[in-house]
């Protein structure tokens, strides 16, 4: 029979000192943040390097969008001045746009 290992020290540790990346993007927050910046399918494809068809999958949540495109497509928006915001216990996950100073 194996021994049983306490790992409560070490989920500790993990729960101290890691860092856990951010969730990827929705496919709502997705249409919400290409509405938001007034993006057509096909500028936002010129912007990300990504086909059209692979925006559209993305946005209708059907799949098959590999995890370095989606990266891609919120670096864009972030850099647009897309803010993606989480699900909350009011609300579903969704965007807004930065604040321009002097706006």
């Amino acid at each position: 029979m194996r021994e049983r290992r306490n790992l409560a020290p070490f989920a500790q540790f993990c729960q101290a000192r890691c860092v856990l990346s951010p969730p990827p993007i929705t496919p709502l927050q997705a249409r919400l943040a290409r509405a938001a910046l007034g993006l057509s399918l096909r500028d936002l494809g010129a912007a990300t390097g990504l086909a059209p068809n692979t925006i559209t999958r993305l946005e209708l949540g059907r799949g098959g969008v590999h995890a370095a495109n989606l990266a891609r497509l919120q670096d864009v928006f972030e850099q647009r001045g897309v803010v993606f915001l989480p699900a909350d216990d009011v609300g579903e996950a969704t965007v807004r746009l930065r604040r321009t100073p002097g706006a």
